[in-house]
């Protein structure tokens, strides 16, 4: 889910999302809480404002982490749901994928 500056401003009012996303397991790298994720979908919608060069955006994200288990170390599946309004800067590219703190690929310099 990326697009360029002149992409949002065609679309001037809102732009929509609905898509499954792949999580590469290497970034998951380091992360002692979370070893991968899959089936993540996402979806939402957001808009340009360029008077403030920010992209805000209100996503749900569903998917399946998996975790080791804390007792055994052994990997278990734990499903998630997350509901964000976020706004992100970027100078041509926004990237929406940074959410609720899990790893994403691709960047999102300025996402908070």
């Amino acid at each position: 889910m990326k697009w360029t500056r002149s992409e949002l401003l065609k679309n001037s009012v809102h732009v929509n999302f609905d898509e499954d996303v792949t999580i590469d397991a290497h970034a998951f790298d380091g992360n002692l809480l979370i070893e991968d994720a899959k089936d993540v979908h996402v979806s939402g919608s957001g808009f340009l404002d360029d008077e403030n060069d920010r992209f805000y955006c209100e996503l749900r994200v569903e998917g399946t982490m998996i975790v080791p288990d804390s007792i055994t170390g052994e990997a278990i599946e734990y499903p998630f749901v997350s509901d964000r309004y976020s706004g992100c800067s970027h100078s041509q590219l926004f990237f929406v994928a940074d959410i609720s703190g899990l790893p994403a690929s691709g960047t999102s310099s300025a996402c908070r």
